[in-house]
Order: C-alpha cells, then sequence, then structure tokens
C-alpha cells in the first residue's frame, strides 16, 4: 500500500512536468500571418560560373583535350601545391609563365647552339671562311710550309705589283714563324681562326687577329692594294714579325 510521503512526491513532479511543458508551449511564438519572402536563383545563373576563376579541381583523363592541354594542366597543379596559389587562374599564370621562359631559354640555346656550330665549321668571320684553309699546293709552293723561302717569293711579287700575292706570301711566313717558334702546329687544313685560338701570349694574339683580317680582306675579298696600301700591310706583318723575335 502506498503510503501518503509517496504521493506527496509524485504530486509535487506533475506541477513540474506541468509547468514545463506549459512555459515551453506559450512561449514559442508562431507567426503564421506575416508573408514568407522566397529569394530563387536566375535561370542563367550557372552561365556568370562558366569562367577559368570557377573551376577548382583539374581534369588529367579528359579525351576531349589534348595532350599538351593535359600536361599544362597537370605541371598547374603541381605549381599549385609547391606554391600554395590563391586560385587555380594564378597557378595556370604563372605555368603559362613558366612555359614561355623555358621556350624562350630554348630557342636563346639553339642560336647560341648554330652560332658555334657556324663558327667552328667556317672559322671566326673576322678571320675567314672554312674555305681560307691554306691550300699551298695551288700557289706552286713547296707542300712543306716550313721549308719555303716566302721572302724570295715576295720580292718577285712586289717586282710585278702583285701586292696580293705579297700579302699572302707574308701570311704564309707568319705562320712558318709561328711554328718554328711552336706557338702554333701548322697544320694546312686549319683556318686561320684555330691557329688565332693556339696562340697563347696576349699581344701576339691580338696582332695575329689584325694581319688575318688584313690578309683575309685582301686575297679572299679580292681587294686590290695600291702602294700606300700594301706599306701599311707590310708594316703589320713586320710588327707581328718583331714581337714573335
Amino acid at each position: 500500500m502506498v503510503n501518503n510521503k509517496t504521493i506527496y512526491i509524485l504530486f509535487l513532479l506533475s506541477l513540474f512536468f506541468f509547468k514545463g511543458s506549459a512555459y515551453d508551449k506559450d512561449t514559442l511564438n508562431i507567426d503564421k500571418n506575416s508573408s514568407v519572402l522566397v529569394h530563387e536563383l536566375p535561370t542563367d545563373f550557372k552561365e556568370k560560373y562558366q569562367g577559368d576563376e570557377f573551376v577548382y579541381e583539374y581534369e588529367f583523363s579528359n579525351s576531349d583535350t589534348s595532350f599538351w592541354e593535359r600536361f599544362k594542366a597537370w605541371l598547374s597543379h603541381l605549381f599549385d601545391k609547391i606554391f600554395d596559389f590563391d586560385s587555380p587562374v594564378s597557378a595556370r599564370s604563372f605555368t603559362e609563365y613558366f612555359i614561355k621562359t623555358v621556350y624562350f631559354i630554348a630557342f636563346i640555346a639553339i642560336l647560341y647552339l648554330i652560332a658555334k656550330t657556324l663558327l667552328k665549321k667556317e672559322g671566326n668571320w673576322v678571320f675567314g671562311r672554312r674555305k681560307d684553309n691554306l691550300d699551298i699546293t695551288t700557289e706552286s709552293l713547296e707542300v712543306d710550309l716550313l721549308v719555303t723561302d716566302f721572302d724570295s717569293l715576295i720580292e718577285k711579287a712586289i717586282k710585278t705589283t702583285d701586292y696580293r700575292l705579297a700579302t699572302r706570301y707574308y701570311y704564309l711566313k707568319t705562320l712558318k714563324k709561328l711554328t718554328n717558334k711552336a706557338i702554333i702546329d701548322w697544320d694546312p687544313e686549319k683556318t686561320n681562326y684555330d691557329y688565332y685560338q693556339e696562340i697563347k701570349e696576349e699581344e701576339i694574339q691580338k696582332q695575329f687577329q689584325y694581319i688575318s683580317y688584313l690578309y683575309n680582306y685582301s686575297w679572299y675579298g679580292e681587294f686590290e692594294l695600291d702602294t700606300t696600301a700594301y706599306s701599311e700591310v707590310k708594316a703589320a706583318f713586320h710588327s707581328l714579325f718583331k714581337t714573335i723575335g
């Protein structure tokens, strides 16, 4: 049998529960009379978000794009991971700039290699072309440069006022002197630029460069020398002979 104390406790709990439920119900204000404003998206809203700046994923396997485009997308994604750009657009802009820079460097490198090949093949343009290799036999000279008497050949050329030929003999005499002094290694297949590179002493190299210019200008340029011009050419050669010793 339930005692009075138990009944009293149950009565208090029922009052508390009833009060709490009534409070919640009375304080919940629901406005059923005001109109509700509904915001709807425009039908063309997707068209406003079609630019590259709204692309947040990289597609590497899309069959509709070329390999080059997929490669640039992959590279852009890589740069984005490395540098943490603020947007995919910044990453792609950096990628385009990087690719253009690589193109430019490659272009300069190709030009350098072409120029280097031409200089090596043709010789320095200041010194002459590859066809300028000294074919002594065509001038009725001894094949061996070291035993040829160039002084007598120079004298004969001067008597006939063939200053171009005299200049050629002076140049061959220069090569003979440089070979005897072990400054160059004589080879009829070499160009004057090859000999220029072999010369180690700066002053001799500088003067050899000048007389090579004079020689190519008169002989291969087929420039006829008068007495005055030949005197200047002769002085340049003798100045070099004095330096060689």
